[in-house]
């Protein structure tokens, strides 16, 4: 038994040690030199559209900067959980995007998920300069839109805002791994099908991310429905996020 136990542990320590294949997000030298340099063109707008936000955020109110900063510091932690998965350069992680566009808007989430990603690769080896501009499409630009886009369209039929909240960021979840998969899987498949490949690749990623995204869905819900409840001032930054003056709709 002993010696079951001990067998096991080297395993698992010996699968967590491989940094390179289970690093956080998407790798330094996974991706082609050519193909980050497109995705850090593809997320310049996205970044300017929030700076720009933030600035105008910040004159609005004087509670905006520090929800902004509590909210950028949730996203940090958030995605440092991470799970290796057998797809080399990645791994699997809860993201927060979503929630971080329902608590400050979606062009502020996006600068967010930049900055969380940034400190990450700079301080933690998590991820990488190079990818970075590939790992902000994927969670803070498609995971945010998306998974607001799906929050938006519960509260307009009327859910309420533990569900809302929830299946914005479960679907935020999913999508910042169908697009790095499908980042992994233009750059990388070689002889075989980008189809084939991406199959491969979503193979890997969802029996963890699945989990992952429930688990991040019942935290939505409970902390949105928190706001509301006991902080009406930061409710009221979640409306302005929304783009209303109506007071928050009842959990």
């Amino acid at each position: 038994m002993k010696k079951s136990l001990l067998g096991v542990t080297v395993s698992v320590i010996g699968f967590c040690a491989a940094a390179p294949a289970n690093a956080m997000h998407i790798s330094d030298g996974v991706l082609s030199v050519k193909m980050s340099a497109v995705w850090f063109a593809l997320i310049i707008p996205f970044l300017i559209l929030g700076v720009r936000s933030i600035k105008r955020r910040r004159e609005e109110t004087s509670l905006f900067m520090p929800l902004l900063a509590m909210v950028g510091a949730a996203v940090f932690i958030l995605s440092v959980f991470h799970i290796p998965v057998p797809v080399a350069g990645s791994c699997s992680h809860p993201t927060g995007g979503a929630l971080t566009a329902i608590t400050v808007g979606v062009w502020p989430a996006v600068v967010i998920n930049f900055i969380a990603l940034l400190f990450q690769a700079l301080f933690l080896a998590h991820g990488g300069l190079l990818s970075l501009g590939a790992n902000t499409f994927s969670m803070g630009i498609m995971g945010v839109l998306c998974g607001y886009a799906v929050f938006r369209l519960a509260q307009k039929a009327r859910c309420p805002l533990f569900i809302a909240a929830g299946l914005g960021v479960l679907i935020a979840n999913l999508i910042t791994y169908f697009t790095a998969g499908f980042q992994l899987a233009i750059d990388l498949h070689g002889s075989k099908s980008i189809p084939n490949v991406y199959g491969l690749y979503m193979l890997g990623y969802l029996p963890t991310q699945i989990p992952l995204s429930i688990l991040d869905f019942i935290l939505a819900g409970f902390m949105a429905k928190y706001i509301a409840q006991k902080r009406p001032d930061l409710a009221q930054q979640i409306q302005l996020a929304r783009g209303s003056t109506t007071p928050p709709d009842s959990p």
